[in-house]
């Protein structure tokens, strides 16, 4: 695989602007050209037949306030309420009418959405839509109340405990950033709900605007006509007003301690820093550590938990367990991170996994895992470098630069130790309801109760899934083995994962499994007939 490589060069072709630029990913070159209202559009060839259009606006929870949580993705779904060219819901009808697949979601620094696999002759139809509703939303309060109760009852449905604690403990390290501000209510509520339509209407006229977005087209088409095209739906629109800058979190000058309850069997301790934003030079080392750490375990074999995030400003570093004297287990840890616990074997097997985080994605799937989409995510938020000098970066890291990282970034004095205190009391029989169970499942997981997370996710699979769940049930359950150390369970269940849906992140998965397997003296092999099977899905 080719070196994820930044070629800055004047394209010749007759066809293109003097400004569009090559940038290389693997296999793929994504043409380049920043139209004059600041709008980044991005163009990349392949063979099938369709085309995918993915529109990135550079808006999310970072923009958020204690006030508006949620208001990102309310204006998301506001997206689908209609402009004086199309009504309410129309946007879904017609890309379904012409054979594609629309949708969007919302994370902490972004918003995409996206219409996939719709004919090539219909692109310029499709761009148009996309540049009309980018500028030209009408926000009529019924349809804008129509889409709050979705994202609502959204909310009821996806709520879960583990994600609660992790925006509690988001909430007290940050002290002054908006990503301390997602804190759900105790129906697992954003503000969202509760927000009416002049905010909705503010937030979508601060951030929706062409030099706060970017748009990336994969189309059988020569790329300098499909920047053209791009350029005549969307060039003529504005540029929006300067936008407000995001509160930037300050250095952790000494240690704190936070103690928060939680409904867990056994209290759960993390050790948690504040790390350098997106595009660090030293982002790629900790990357490493963050992998190298999870594959830990107590001397209990109770699994290590730890984490790098890849938002776009200051980010957490956290490493956690649970049980009784957690703290010191995970201080020890660290003492022997700062000596260089780990060898040049076990750091060459991480970041060669790691390296291919980007290669390894599908130009287009099912755009959570798109390099199209991805592509147009470090595009808005000016991040290409750390896109494509990342496998570079990471193949740099060796045992030194791990340590240093450490040293200088995950210093005793800086860290902030969060403490969920145990309700005490014995987990209760496993639900029978899927929603139960699968939240029985996660909490296991964290809890450190490996054995009753694996019964848990073979319910789930027993109850006979939609083919999306089968996958996430199985990669879930591997993810359980691999923390046992039973590495031919967990290349069991991602194979079988595989044959359901062929999903990029679970082969990183059955990859990573299969070096644990070599590291470990085993070689692959069926799964025991002791360990829990699952059933096959109805056909």
């Amino acid at each position: 695989m080719r070196a994820l490589r930044l070629i800055a060069v004047l394209a010749f072709a007759s066809t293109a602007s003097a400004q569009d630029v090559v940038v290389e990913v693997g296999p793929h070159a994504f043409h380049q050209r920043t139209l004059g209202n600041g709008l980044r559009a991005v163009a990349v060839r392949d063979e099938q037949d369709s085309a995918s259009v993915f529109v990135v606006i550079g808006a999310g929870k970072r923009h958020e306030t204690p006030e508006t949580t949620g208001l990102a993705h309310l204006t998301e779904h506001a997206m689908y309420t209609g402009t004086d060219k199309l009504g309410l819901g129309q946007h879904d009808r017609r890309i379904q009418a012409m054979g594609g697949e629309s949708n969007a979601f919302t994370r902490s620094d972004y918003t995409l959405f996206y219409d996939h696999k719709v004919p090539s002759e219909k692109l310029g139809d499709v761009l148009a839509m996309e540049a009309d509703r980018l500028r030209g939303l009408k926000l009529e309060e019924d349809g804008v109340l129509f889409e709050r109760e979705r994202l609502r009852r959204e909310e009821s449905r996806t709520w879960k405990a583990t994600e609660a604690r992790k925006e509690q403990l988001e909430s007290v390290v940050y002290t002054v950033h908006p990503y301390r501000a997602g804190v759900l209510d105790a129906d697992g509520h954003t503000k969202a709900p509760t927000l009416g339509v002049d905010a909705v209407r503010a937030f979508y006229d601060r951030y929706y605007h062409p030099d706060n977005a970017a748009v990336v087209v994969v189309a059988p088409s020569e790329p300098s006509k499909v920047l053209d095209a791009i350029e005549t739906a969307f060039g003529a629109l504005p540029r929006g007003a300067e936008r407000p800058a995001v509160p930037v979190e300050p250095d952790v000058e000494k240690s704190r301690r936070h103690e928060l309850t939680a409904d867990l069997p056994r209290d759960r301790c993390h050790l948690v820093w504040l790390v350098p934003e997106l595009g660090h030079p030293d982002r790629p080392a900790l990357a490493v550590l963050a992998r190298l750490l999870a594959r830990q375990t107590t001397k209990q074999n109770v699994p290590i938990d730890a984490e790098l995030g890849s938002r776009v400003d200051r980010e957490l570093f956290v490493l956690a367990t649970t049980g009784e004297g957690a703290e010191d287990v995970l201080e020890r840890l660290m003492l022997s991170v700062y000596e260089g616990a780990f060898s040049a074997k076990d750091i060459e097997q991480v970041r060669e996994l790691l390296a291919d985080d980007f290669t390894s994605l599908p130009l287009r799937a099912r755009p959570y895992f798109s390099l199209a989409g991805t592509f147009g995510v470090y595009a808005v938020l000016d991040r290409l470098e750390a896109l494509t000098g990342f496998a570079a970066a990471v193949r740099a890291v060796d045992a030194d630069a791990v340590r240093d990282a450490a040293r200088k970034h995950l210093r005793p004095k800086t860290r902030i130790i969060v403490q969920f205190q145990s309700s005490g009391s014995a987990p209760k029989p496993l639900p029978e309801d899927r929603r139960g169970l699968q939240t029985a499942a996660e909490e296991a997981v964290e809890a450190g109760d490996l054995a009753r997370a694996i019964t848990a996710y073979t319910r789930l699979l027993e109850k006979r899934p939609n083919k999306m769940f089968r996958v996430i049930y199985l990669a879930s359950r591997g993810q359980v083995y691999v923390k046992q150390k039973d590495y031919a369970g967990a290349i069991s269940d991602y194979e079988e994962a595989l044959g359901v849906i062929d999903y990029p992140a679970v082969r990183d998965l059955l990859a990573e499994a299969r070096k644990l397997q070599a590291a470990a003296g085993g070689a692959p092999q069926s799964k025991p007939a002791s360990r829990p099977q699952s059933r096959p899905s109805r056909r």
